[in-house]
């Protein structure tokens, strides 16, 4: 860096200290800076390979493209160095460029700092215009300068917009008023028409013709016109307040302010109070006609009216707290204190009066996180309306009372509970339904079925069912009900003292009325408790109700899970958010539920109508239904009258009767429909206050609830049945009359007959809606504030319902206010219309044999019997008949399982096993034959084990050994890209279901596509692929293998459609056979119907190796009798490259190509480098263990061929084995020296029981450990079985049939199973000192022989291996043939122990002595003597 030198960025001297040398990358960096902003120093920095600069320029011009002028200050200006624009005398960072005054930095004075390139020509266009002395410095003092961006311009905020209005100004300064007037004569006429109307100075501008006046000139104007007559506010943002007007009349106006009116009439009279402009302000933006709901929604929002905030000293005004900025909370508690301390009067007639209560929780946002407060909230219902009233005012107190008085108000008193020790509840017996005296309501009435006809023909203009019921039943008679709020009960609203105390606050309460029967409501858990106290205490004049609303949600969870998986989920996707659809199964979400059952039902009808023959008929009578519908709608009682809607529903239910007969899936679908026929019914029992309809569906709900596995309400819905149905006979008449026949059970809150609620509906909808989080402090909730909490919320309650209702705002969400208007209905049609294209699609009521998911495919099995659900509630309702709630435990024994559960469940692939345990028999004849070395030495000629352990594992499965090491024995081939293009691929279709990873969310057929492209890609557009054959009819021995490999946890049967979604994932959708079958079969037709491509699909009748060999080699003949190409097997199974081989002729060449798997690369193999195996490969694999034999423990494929290899003689015994026509006794022979050989008998034994026996006895001298009983060889009888089975496999490889039940195995079903052994696992005479002692069938795990792989005897205690399920000659094949044991089966088993009795001839008088204590059992350090 050179000394006195200037810096490259903004020209001024550099000190020591704070200067950087920039480098080829930092001069980048500062063009590109320099190009952008236009300042033209690029141009001496491109030439330069480094710069000298101070590094706080560097900084700022690097990412802003400015730079500071701090050194530039205090610099003298005779060192100053001019860049390449001249540097200007005038400093644009310390001045103000419009002014030219200092810029001081201060708290009333905003500087700017120019930010926007064009801001300097903007100004000098300006200056130019302006013309005046302020415009020529301007103009003249950004000239002199390119860019202020460059030099950090800065001004006043007040001289730019001085400057910039200043045009503006003095065009109308320039005016005549006169001329203004004139221009301002529609905004004249505007006001002058209503002066007290709110208007907005944007809206009167636009009224001016003339673009030079602004708002401030209008509202100049407006003023010196009207004066103090109008009130000009500033409105903006979100922070809207009232106008000054209103605020000056209401503190003007004179109010009453000694008390206060009737809660539940403290707004009939509030519009004579309000001043005329605070009037003009709510009719406008508060009573706004229900038509204009969107626009009075929005104005809520607007202008944030918060309903439930202020209290003014003479009447309630509702508003937010700025609007008024009174002291809103002193007047609200002050409201609050005076209704407890003078509180309001009733005047009570003789109304029917009945109680809900519910818990009432308030999370307390305490610091600490303690202290929540809970309590049990009631109130009273009174029907009719006006027999009760609130007379009389509040006065209003002067001064607010202290915490202690608050605290010492009188509230609910608390009955402490003293259980008697009688027995309440768990003394109720259950009782057949059908006993109950019951009026009989139609599930179908002819109304539902008008209904739906309707909807059929005239889809659009019908509302939906709620809007259809509520239009037919507008002359139905009803007595509105009203509300009145109790005081909390301060107490755990669980605790039985809480429930008690309810009940007789509500006995006291009701005796006030002139009632003698007390009427509760509870939800569930309250109500078993309340019902247990009644029962306890006797009490014949007080009956609790179990909760409707509540029962409901439990039965529309119900329905949810016998529904789960059968597509109704997917369907209901048309129409909702999937998030949502699990609430709504559940039954939580219950409106979105109720609306989804209604429509999904109405799409139903109308699939079902449309299937109806006769609907032609019916067409023209819904016609003319439909004409007269708006002057003359249908009533209710006309559908059971007219004859002709009567035969509509009959046809109608007739055909949904037949349906039900179109197996499983359709009968789900009906048994659907009837389950959403009860919700309807009971809804409009409800609505409708049909006492009798309300009891009818509660005991069609009952098996649902049963089936479901909602137990809870499975009991308690019958008690409470079995309670109202004695009602009539204890509720004294008249009062049973006005609860029962005119309906007072349910509440009707609205002026018309379609609005009853459940109560407690109504508790929710009243006291939990406003009160549920109400009660929150930081500090937690001391006594003072709870009374007052508790107190003081009834009236407060009635307040807020008379300010909704004068408002017309409620923000109640139920189910009485259905909106019938066009665009509901409209919504309602698009969404059936959507219901029935799915169903149309997938044809819910068509015949089939098995019961499926209509969105999956997903094939129940035997054990899922959702569609059965009436009748598994009914089963488990008469199970616990005759017995009293404390006997009866609901388990899921009846409990259905839906198509959810067939999706996930556990199909096992073989029969069920009973696992033996291999070594207790030998442990146990050990004890048996200790001492006698003749005994033992013969007892090695049987295999001393229930199965060949050499052959078979310890669950009766064939051992299998690693083939895929056989590739090692095997020498790969070369080849080049051209040898491949001009070969013939015969493809493995095993392999190729395996070869691609099916992504999810796809449809059948786009799998099919990706296989196609797969083929083409690798093997070109001719190939020919073989498949297993997986046909029913034709068993072979493969189908053991494939038994034995299927998965413990296969997937379920899935009914194939291509356009269906594959709902299972790869590997557990092709673990099933059936699945696998269906696939295979319609990939195979896919592939063959694709234009411009040659794909020969062959299904092999069951393994396809052998088929894929043949056809191998036939395609290579065809193609060398024509000079053509070579073939190709593809695949990656070892078999392949055996069979081809084995099967080919030494004198032609056939290649297979193994395709690599996780990565590994493919190999090629040619048949010409292995002909020295050819002549005993096929028997090596089948003797050592292929796919239907048994490999040898612990001896593996290559040690048998390097035995061949070497030794001739063995070799030849090998060739009996392709002999067509070979004895048994000449292939055991055979069979028995080449296992010898195996093993290594260097003894040269006789037999294979002596060999095993000098084997077994030297292991045991040498060995530290026991010796495994399948390190020996296999007896004869056992290798007589294996060896049979590998001369079958070898023959059928060779194409020459025989009978597989000739050759080692055994049918046993749809599979062959392969016999073991036919001799017994031990000799008779100690088989038959083994036994048990089972007083039941010998069926379990718990029979000691069947546990040892032993069949009863006739040493059994009490079977004598006759008369039990395991009593009958031992096989190899029992194995397969045992049944899951049952744990509901009543026969019990002593788990008697296996006896072993010794032969007394052998023992002394010592061991006889000792061998009475042995009659039983044999302990662990005998079995340990023996062996």
């Amino acid at each position: 860096m050179q000394q006195n030198s200037n810096c490259a960025i903004c020209s001024y001297p550099l000190a020591r200290g704070n200067c950087r040398i920039v480098g080829k990358k930092g001069i980048s960096t500062l063009i590109t800076q320099s190009k952008r902003v236009e300042d033209k120093k690029c141009l001496d920095w491109e030439k330069k390979e480094k710069l000298d600069c101070h590094e706080k320029c560097r900084l700022s011009y690097s990412v802003s493209g400015t730079y500071t002028q701090h050194f530039a200050l205090n610099a003298p200006n005779n060192n100053v160095v001019a860049a390449r624009d001249e540097v200007p005398d005038f400093h644009y960072a310390d001045n103000c460029f419009i002014c030219g005054l200092s810029i001081i930095k201060d708290a009333k004075t905003k500087i700017c700092t120019v930010t926007q390139k064009e801001t300097r020509d903007n100004l000098i266009a300006m200056g130019k215009e302006r013309n005046d002395s302020l415009g020529i410095s301007v103009v003249e003092r950004l000239e002199n300068i390119s860019c202020l961006i460059r030099v950090q311009g800065r001004y006043h905020r007040t001289c730019m917009s001085q400057f910039n209005t200043y045009g503006l100004k003095k065009n109308i300064d320039d005016l005549n008023w006169s001329r203004i007037d004139s221009l301002l004569e529609p905004v004249w006429q505007v006001l002058e028409e209503d002066k007290n109307v709110i208007h907005y100075l944007s809206k009167l501008v636009e009224l001016v013709d003339d673009d030079s006046i602004d708002r401030r000139t209008v509202a100049d104007h407006i003023k010196k016109r009207y004066g103090e007559e109008v009130e000009c506010s500033k409105m903006g943002g979100k922070d809207i307040r009232a106008s000054n007007i209103m605020h000056r009349e209401i503190r003007s106006k004179q109010f009453v302010s000694d008390k206060y009116p009737p809660s539940n009439q403290f707004v009939s009279d509030l519009s004579s109070d309000y001043p005329p402009h605070f009037s003009f302000f709510i009719e406008h933006f508060l009573l706004i006609a229900d038509e204009e709901e969107d626009k009075r929604a929005k104005s809520v929002k607007r202008y944030d009216i918060s309903m439930h905030t202020f209290i003014h000293s003479a009447t309630y005004v509702f508003v937010h707290p700025p609007l008024l900025d009174w002291d809103i909370d002193s007047e609200k508690n002050r409201f609050q204190a005076s209704t407890i301390v003078n509180p309001p009067r009733l005047i009570i007639e003789k109304p029917f009066v009945q109680f809900v209560f519910d818990n009432t929780d308030h999370n307390v946002r305490t610091l600490d996180g303690r202290e929540t407060f809970h309590c049990l909230g009631g109130i009273q219902v009174y029907t009719p309306e006006h027999e009760i009233t609130q007379c009389g005012s509040v006065e209003k107190l002067t001064e607010m009372p202290s915490a202690n008085i608050l605290a010492k108000q009188e509230q609910i008193p608390i009955f402490p509970y003293v259980e008697p020790p009688k027995e309440g509840l768990k003394l109720i017996e259950f009782i057949d339904t059908n006993l109950l005296t019951m009026v009989d309501m139609p599930l179908f009435p002819p109304t539902y079925s008008t209904y739906l006809w309707a909807k059929y023909v005239d889809p659009e203009n019908v509302p939906a069912w709620r809007g259809f019921m509520e239009i037919c039943s507008e002359n139905e008679s009803f007595q509105r009900s009203g509300v009145q709020c109790q005081q909390f009960i301060n107490e755990v609203p669980s605790s039985l003292t809480t429930i008690y105390t309810s009940i007789m606050h509500a006995k006291s309460e009701t005796r006030k009325c002139g009632q003698k029967t007390t009427i509760l409501t509870y939800d569930l858990p309250l109500y078993m408790k309340c019902r247990d106290i009644i029962a306890k205490l006797m009490l014949p004049d007080v009956f609790v109700r179990l909760g409707g609303f509540h029962m409901l949600m439990s039965f529309l969870g119900a329905i949810g899970i016998i529904m789960g998986g059968s597509g109704l989920e997917s369907m209901w996707e048309l129409a909702y958010a999937s998030e949502s659809i699990k609430k709504m199964m559940d039954g939580h979400n219950y409106s979105r539920a109720v609306r989804a059952h209604i429509l999904t039902f109405t799409a139903l009808g109308i699939v079902i109508c449309d299937s109806i023959e006769e609907k032609g008929e019916i067409k023209g009578v819904i016609a003319s239904l439909m004409r007269v519908w708006q002057k003359n709608p249908l009533k209710l009682g006309d559908s059971d009258s007219d004859k002709d809607l009567k035969k509509m529903s009959d046809l109608f239910y007739t055909k949904l009767k037949q349906l039900k007969n179109n197996g499983p899936t359709a009968k789900l679908w009906v048994q659907y429909i009837e389950a959403v026929l009860i919700v309807l019914r009971f809804i409009e029992a409800e609505r409708l206050g049909n006492w009798d309809l309300h009891l009818d569906c509660v005991r069609r709900m009952l098996p649902l609830f049963h089936a479901a596995g909602h137990f809870q309400y499975a009991k308690a819905a019958q008690i409470y049945l079995q309670d109202m149905v004695l009602l009539q006979d204890i509720m004294d008449p008249q009062e049973f009359h006005q609860f029962a026949t005119q309906g007072y059970f349910t509440i009707h809150r609205s002026d018309k007959a379609w609005s009853g609620i459940w109560s407690d509906m109504t508790i929710e909808q009243t006291l939990n809606r406003f009160f549920g989080t109400d009660l929150t402090h930081g500090r937690g909730v001391t006594r003072s504030v709870v009374s007052r909490y508790l107190l003081g919320m009834p009236c407060a309650v009635h307040v807020m319902q008379a300010l909704e209702e004068y408002c017309n705002l409620e923000t109640r969400n139920s189910e009485q206010h259905v909106d019938l208007g066009k665009g509901r209905k409209a919504w309602d049609a698009k969404d059936i219309a959507s219901f029935v294209t799915w169903l149309k699609g997938h044809e819910p009521f068509k015949v089939r044999e098995e019961l499926i998911s209509l969105s999956t495919g997903v094939v129940g099995g035997v054990e899922i019997n959702c569609h059965m659900a009436f009748e598994r509630g009914t089963q488990a309702m008469c199970h616990i008949v005759g017995r009293t709630y404390e006997k009866v435990s609901l388990s899921k024994l009846y409990k259905i399982k839906n198509l959810d559960f067939a999706r996930t469940q556990s199909q096992k692939a073989m029969s069920s096993t009973v696992t033996v345990d291999t070594s207790l028999l030998f442990q146990r004849l050990s004890v048996a034959m200790r001492g006698r070395k003749e005994l033992s030495k013969s007892c090695f000629d049987y295999e001393m084990s229930p199965v060949p352990l050499s052959l078979f594992d310890e669950k009766g499965s064939m051992r299998k050994t690693d083939k895929s090491q056989l590739y090692k024995m095997f020498t790969t081939t070369l080849s080049s890209r051209a040898f491949f293009d001009d070969s013939q691929f015969v493809v493995d279709g095993g392999w190729l279901l395996h070869s691609l990873v099916w992504p999810h969310s796809k449809t059948y057929r786009a799998i099919f596509d990706m296989y196609k492209n797969f083929l083409v890609q690798r093997f070109g557009r001719s190939v020919i692929i073989v498949f297993d054959g997986y046909e029913d009819e034709h068993i072979g021995v493969k189908s053991y293998e494939r038994d034995r490999r299927q998965e413990r946890n296969c997937g379920v049967d899935v009914e194939i459609e291509p356009d269906n979604l594959v709902p299972l994932n790869q590997r557990t959708f092709l673990s099933n056979v059936k699945n696998k079958a269906q696939f295979v079969y319609h990939l195979g037709q896919t592939l063959a119907t694709y234009e411009g491509f040659s794909f020969t699909v062959i299904h092999a009748k069951e393994d396809a190796d052998v088929e894929i060999v043949r056809t191998a080699l036939k395609t290579h003949n065809e193609l060398f009798r024509h000079g053509k190409s070579q073939v190709i097997v593809v695949g990656s199974d070892v078999d392949l490259l055996i069979l081809l081989i084995g099967l080919t002729p030494t004198s032609e060449s056939m290649y297979y190509y193994k395709m690599g798997q996780g990565g590994k690369a493919n190999q090629l193999y040619d048949t010409r480098d292995h002909k020295h195996l050819q002549p005993f490969l096929l028997f090596a694999h089948a003797f050592a263990g292929c796919d239907t034999t048994s490999c040898f423990f612990g001896k593996g494929k290559m040690k048998l061929v390097k035995l061949l290899l070497q030794n001739d003689s063995i070799r030849a015994l090998a060739l009996k084995f392709y002999e067509p026509d070979c004895l048994e006794d000449e292939l055991l022979q055979c069979a028995e020296t080449i296992t010898l050989a195996l093993y290594k008998d260097k003894e040269q034994s006789s037999s294979l029981g002596t060999f095993r026996y000098n084997l077994f006895s030297t292991n045991l001298a040498k060995a530290k450990k026991e010796t495994p009983l399948e390190c020996l060889p296999p007896t004869s009888p056992a290798l007589l079985q294996h060896c049979k089975r590998v001369y079958y496999q070898i023959q059928v490889w060779l194409q020459h049939r025989l009978d597989p039940c000739l050759w080692g195995w055994t049918r046993q079903g749809n599979i062959l199973i392969p016999i073991m052994s036919e001799a017994d696992p031990a000799p008779k005479e100690l088989l038959q000192k083994v036994s048990c002692g089972c007083q039941g069938p010998c069926k379990s795990k718990r029979c000691n022989c069947r546990k040892a792989g032993l069949k009863c005897n006739p040493a059994c205690k009490v079977c004598r291996g006759k008369s039990c399920n395991n009593s009958k000659r031992w096989t190899a094949t029992e194995h397969h043939n045992s049944e899951t044991p049952t744990t509901t089966d009543s026969c019990e088993e002593d788990g008697g122990q296996t006896t072993v009795e010794p032969d007394n001839d052998d023992l002394t008088e010592d061991d006889e002595t000792s061998s009475s204590s042995h009659d039983a059992t044999t302990d662990d350090e005998e079995i340990n003597e023996g062996l």
